[in-house]
């Protein structure tokens, strides 16, 4: 297993000015629900594992995890 590579200053910028503008064009819920339903488009095998989730309980869950990773 390799260890993470260090993110370099000017790629962690970018990161967070494009993550703000992807949430600020179409916001945060639409982003996760958009996300996963191409995730499920992708990959219908995965669908089973979220039958019984709330998606949009999902979704905030997902944008306060890539928020936290991002930000």
């Amino acid at each position: 297993m390799s260890m993470p590579t260090k993110v370099n200053d000017a790629t962690a910028i970018l990161v967070k000015q494009t993550w703000k503008k992807a949430v600020a064009k179409i916001g945060n819920t639409e982003f996760a629900l958009t996300f996963y339903k191409n995730l499920f488009e992708a990959h219908p095998e995965a669908l089973p594992l979220f039958e019984e989730t709330d998606m949009k309980v999902q979704a905030i869950a997902l944008v306060a995890m890539v928020e936290n990773a991002v930000m």
